[in-house]
């Protein structure tokens, strides 16, 4: 797999509880409870070794991606800013009073698409890569959640109307697509796709695992999702499910092989959270 990995760990920053406040017994202080946030971006290698600190201070990380060999990371503001893999060289991708969620980085490094809320509605734009000439992109419908940038880098699949949808980045008319709603995303080589398939059985809500081929057909591989599992993707040479998961109070990549067998665990943080990672 590919050279390295990024991955955050975040708690509150500079926020008071309003459980426990109090004045003392004279009346001259307050007394406060104050939370804060600690979220450091970290690179390691693929295989989840190696891992360093690269920021400090601003929290980052509650979503990252790779766009090209830089780095993208959303702040606690919901503005996402590009660093080099060392962290140095801060710039923004995104700077205005929107709140900006989801970002997926097209895979030829030159474009991103991220969703945007503005005066209460979900929109979904396409930029450049350095974050310039943002264009909002004519979804269909009320858009649920954000987008991929396709394998191929000329769309981005989004959910709306029950249905997924692709729109070609340069616009148009959107397409409806032949893929479960549930679609959490393609393989490199846009020739699988998985998605989190749900049933209730005795009452009890199960959830699997689904990869089946991107042009349709039965099921391929169905493994069961692992409880608390979050932000599933395949691993980049497409033999693997990745996601993290929390055992012992410490957040984790884990990884579900095609071939079978129990997840695995990528990553050895011993305590902490972890919100998001990229390769």
């Amino acid at each position: 797999i590919s050279a390295c990995l990024v991955g955050s760990e975040m708690c509150i920053r500079d926020s008071y509880n309003t459980c426990c406040l109090d004045v003392s017994r004279d009346g001259d202080s307050l007394v406060a409870v104050q939370d804060a946030i600690l979220s450091d971006v970290w690179v390691g290698k693929g295989d989840g070794s190696e891992a360093k600190q690269i920021s400090s201070g601003e929290p980052l990380g509650l979503g990252l991606d790779w766009v090209g060999n830089k780095i993208a990371a959303v702040n606690p503001r919901l503005q996402w800013i590009a660093m080099n893999a060392d962290g140095s060289n801060q710039s923004q991708l995104t700077n205005d009073h929107d709140l900006h969620l989801q970002l997926s980085a097209c895979p030829d490094g030159k474009q991103l698409v991220y969703s945007t809320i503005h005066n209460g509605k979900l929109d979904l734009w396409r930029a450049q890569a350095d974050g310039s000439s943002p264009v909002k992109l004519p979804v269909t419908g009320l858009l649920f959640g954000g987008a991929l940038c396709s394998p191929d880098s000329k769309s981005a699949v989004y959910a709306a109307e029950n249905a997924m949808w692709s729109i070609s980045l340069e616009g148009g008319k959107p397409e409806k697509l032949n893929v479960p709603l549930g679609l959490a995303g393609y393989s490199r080589d846009a020739k699988l796709i998985f998605y989190v398939s749900q049933t209730h059985q005795d009452t009890v809500l199960q959830s699997k695992f689904v990869v089946t081929y991107a042009t349709g057909g039965p099921p391929l591989y169905t493994f069961d999702v692992p409880y608390g599992m979050q932000s599933p993707r395949f691993t980049p040479d497409g033999k693997a499910i990745a996601f993290l998961l929390t055992r012992d109070r410490a957040t984790n990549i884990w990884e579900q092989p095609l071939a079978g067998g129990p997840p695995v665990q990528l990553t050895k943080f011993p305590g902490g959270q972890m919100f998001a990672f990229a390769w």
